[in-house]
């Protein structure tokens, strides 16, 4: 969709049901979907109108039913904002832009369907058009979304004092946003590439920690983002080998990003906990997330044999140039990362408690030097390696979608899987949902 495709009418039923059902993908869903519409606007910057358009996305957002849906969703999560002073600023930011742009379009072309609506549901969409904005500030959207929110309460109230101040700023504030908007569907387009087997550049993985460092509340997203591509590097090639000239890997291996990722885990945790918000999505997915990927980390810093000769010389040559001595230097603020994961998964909703608990344990064994316990290490691999397998084939529109706790278990795939995999200590913990 981010590069044009037309999706489906199942397609779009999917993506909704996601966005009722899925609280760990909606903000991303709608990210899509505001980048989609927006890249169907005319050379006038207009929508095309939904009655006409030949679009079963357009169409079925256009759609009384769906409007009134998507109000009731923002308006909640609106109201669990003031009361938790914590909230899902991707969704609330995406939803309320998705509503604007359906109100405009709906003003242009008269529509007499959605007028009522709107006319009802003013006072909803004026009041969640400015706190999305006051939400952003200090962001780059923060200045577009505060003037959009001006425009659209002078449209929805007839009140059109300072609107020519607006006018005047417009062309700056516009194209302002419009260089924030294309570097937002660049890191889309990135995280849906995750998923796709796609090789990351240096740039790429520059953006991946500029974000994490700019946008507090996507961490959990692009942690899952992190181990999601580090997993699918393992599926690829199990020994591991490919990673040692990844540039994702390379990075997450540097002394200062090891340390700077540890202490960012710390910091959060004790954020979560000061807001009462440490099962909150973004929380809860950046402390498990995180997890999962040091115990990965943790794997590549044992003396343990990979299957194949030129790995295992490339992985001791990785130790021996300091990496172990790492590992070995933060273990107390590793183990604390694996505690705080063990310690809140009892009350999770939203993972799967036993691998959580299956990837402490393993990252315990390890870092405790005791090595031998390959048969439950291998488990975790497997079982890693199948939830991506589902991702790959079940989430090509929200890469994250399966960050929540999936219940399933397919008895053959794992067996598959694990007659395929030749060594015990091939892979180790490569998965930590």
């Amino acid at each position: 969709m981010l590069e044009g495709a037309v999706p489906t009418s199942d397609d779009v039923e999917l993506m909704l049901d996601t966005i009722e059902d899925v609280p760990a993908a909606r903000g991303e869903v709608l990210m899509v979907m505001v980048s989609y519409i927006q890249g169907k606007k005319d050379t006038k910057g207009y929508v095309p109108n939904p009655s006409t358009a030949d679009d079963p996305l357009i169409s079925r957002l256009w759609e009384v039913e769906t409007v009134d849906s998507l109000l009731d969703m923002a308006v909640s999560e609106r109201n669990r904002c003031k009361r938790a002073k914590a909230c899902d600023d991707v969704f609330l930011r995406f939803a309320t832009e998705l509503v604007r742009l359906i109100v405009i379009t709906a003003k242009r072309d008269l529509d007499p369907d959605l007028d009522p609506l709107i006319r009802s549901r003013a006072d909803d969409l004026i009041s969640l058009s400015q706190h999305a904005a006051d939400r952003a500030r200090g962001t780059e959207h923060h200045e577009v979304m505060s003037m959009r929110a001006d425009l659209l309460r002078s449209i929805l109230t007839g009140n059109f004092e300072g609107l020519q101040d607006h006018i005047r700023a417009a062309p700056r504030v516009i194209a302002h946003a419009e260089r924030a908007r294309a570097r937002d569907d660049y890191w889309m387009r990135l995280l849906m590439r995750l998923n796709d087997g796609y090789v990351m550049s240096t740039n790429d993985v520059d953006l991946i920690f500029e974000r994490l460092e700019d946008s507090p509340e996507n961490r959990g997203f692009i942690a899952a983002g992190m181990r999601s591509y580090y997993v699918g590097a393992l599926q690829n090639d199990p020994t591991g080998l490919v990673l040692i000239e990844d540039p994702l890997f390379t990075r997450l291996v540097e002394p200062a990003t090891f340390k700077r990722l540890l202490q960012m885990a710390s910091f959060e945790h004790k954020k979560c906990a000061r807001a009462d918000t440490l099962y909150e999505l973004n929380c809860e997915q950046f402390r498990v997330e995180l997890a999962s990927l040091f115990g990965l980390l943790v794997v590549r810093a044992g003396d343990h044999e990979y299957g194949d000769g030129e790995a295992n010389l490339a992985f001791r040559e990785l130790r021996r140039s300091g990496f172990e001595a790492l590992v070995n230097s933060h273990t107390k603020d590793i183990l604390a990362l694996m505690d705080r994961a063990a310690e809140f998964a009892s009350s999770t909703s939203q993972f799967d408690k036993s691998k959580i608990l299956h990837t402490v344990e393993v990252t315990r064994t390890l870092l405790d030097g005791s090595q031998t316990d390959t048969e439950r290490i291998e488990y975790i691999e497997l079982s890693a390696l199948e939830e991506m397998e589902k991702q790959l084939s079940a989430d090509s529109y929200f890469p994250f979608a399966s960050a929540g706790k999936d219940d399933t278990e397919d008895k053959g795939r794992r067996s598959g899987l694990a007659e395929e995999s030749e060594s015990g200590a091939s892979r180790k913990l490569a998965g930590g949902r």
